[in-house]
């Protein structure tokens, strides 16, 4: 296979919501809204971060992973800001931190794949497969509380409201985990779970 790393083939499906980013852009800064212009920009621009991972690591990312990743980044920073989502709709935020939960453990799915793909002379036991994926969950998610908790003490955004938002937030991410771990055990334990294994199978099939 070629060394099409960072292909805009597979990031295709994601183009509409940076499209929408964009256009986010433009709007805020013909109103003057310099802290939704930021916020406008940042997310458009960190939409293309799977690009850039491609090129970097030198892997191929599915066309499922990219346009999930720019669609949570979408509705996430991006809708629950700048169009006001999230308060005129109370459930968006457990919404967005239980599809975190998820995505960020698909994603440490796909690096286990890749990382035993690598080492392919080391055999990892179901249990640790499933404490690797949902321990890099909860780095993940602890690490974004804290940047929530700087950006609104630094830049005077309102991404928490108080310790219990907080901690549902934290415990919307880790359900959202502890599903994808018990699918991930079901599906390593001969018990195939078809989403999983088309997941781990588009990966493969890019990186061969």
């Amino acid at each position: 296979m070629k060394a099409d790393y960072g292909s805009l083939k597979r990031h295709k499906w994601a183009l509409p919501f940076e499209a929408f980013m964009l256009g986010g852009a433009v709007m805020t800064f013909l109103k003057q809204d310099w802290l939704h212009l930021g916020t406008s920009l940042f997310t458009f621009v960190a939409s293309f971060a799977p690009l850039l991972f491609e090129r970097v690591f030198k892997v191929r990312l599915p066309a499922a992973f990219q346009v999930s990743y720019v669609a949570f980044i979408f509705l996430s920073m991006f809708l629950g800001e700048v169009f006001y989502v999230y308060g005129n709709f109370w459930q968006w935020d457990d919404i967005i931190h239980f599809s975190a939960g998820i995505l960020i453990a698909l994603g440490a799915v796909t690096w286990l794949t890749a990382l035993t793909r690598q080492f392919k002379e080391i055999k990892v036991p179901v249990w640790l497969q499933v404490v690797f994926v949902y321990g890099v969950v909860q780095s993940i998610i602890v690490l974004w509380e804290l940047v929530e908790f700087g950006s609104d003490q630094i830049f005077g955004t309102t991404s928490q409201g108080d310790l219990i938002d907080t901690m549902w937030d934290l415990v919307d991410g880790t359900a959202g985990a502890f599903i994808v771990c018990i699918l991930l055990a079901t599906h390593q334990l001969k018990r195939r779970i078809p989403f999983l294994e088309r997941w781990i199978h588009s990966y493969s099939r890019l990186n061969k």
